[in-house]
């Protein structure tokens, strides 16, 4: 219960202190953050074994849809990213045409495997899930994220 009610503490605060989420969030995945304000579709970043990491998160309320995967594929391209990371308040859409993932995946230099991406939600990153886990081998070492709240009762 206490994960559920963190999570909507995040998703349902004011668009200033997403963004400072956000700053935070990069920080613990050993990211540089991104700038305060308008922050041109980039919240984090940073460098692991010579490949530019570019990390994106929106904490929106309600599962991300296609047109943030159309945001995260802009940033890819416009940083010119090996890896991207897109950290969601819930999760993703799941469709044939609308679903954020078929989206992404109907890109070329994905479905070329030019750029590698982790999506993940908040529940992933404090229960560190197997999303998470596989992330961890793209990211620099990072602070200890695990919430007793994730512990099966």
């Amino acid at each position: 219960m206490q994960l559920r009610a963190l999570i909507a503490s995040k998703t349902r605060a004011s668009s200033a202190a997403k963004q400072r989420s956000g700053q935070a969030y990069a920080r613990m995945l050993g990211l540089t953050p991104g700038p305060s304000g308008k922050d041109d579709l980039i919240d984090g970043s940073g460098v692991v074994n010579g490949r530019f990491i570019y990390f994106q998160c929106k904490l929106s309320q309600y599962p991300l849809g296609a047109k943030y995967a159309d945001e995260f594929y802009a940033g890819l391209e416009k940083y010119e990213a090996q890896i991207g990371v897109m950290l969601s308040g819930v999760g993703y859409t799941i469709g044939k045409n609308e679903g954020f993932l078929a989206r992404l995946e109907g890109y070329p230099r994905i479905q070329q495997g030019i750029f590698r991406y982790h999506l993940l939600s908040l529940e992933d990153l404090y229960c560190e899930s197997e999303r998470f886990l596989r992330a961890l081998e793209d990211l620099p070492p990072l602070q200890d994220l695990r919430d007793d709240s994730c512990q099966e009762e």
